[in-house]
């Protein structure tokens, strides 16, 4: 299904960042620690480009 459309997977892509950043604001606003907040998105936006470019990628 997501092979079929580079549009979908560009999309789907850009929206699990964005809500990664909201997830992130949220947790600042209720007062975790930063440097927490900041491995934390770091290491799952890093997963998240990893998958992306080595396996999405790959099967387009």
């Amino acid at each position: 299904m997501f092979s079929e459309s580079d549009k979908l997977q560009a999309k789907l892509y850009a929206q699990a960042q964005i809500d990664l950043d909201h997830l992130a604001d949220a947790a600042r606003r209720n007062g975790y620690a930063h440097g927490d907040i900041q491995f934390y998105s770091r290491m799952f936006k890093r997963k998240l480009f990893t998958h992306y470019y080595s396996r999405v990628k790959q099967l387009a």
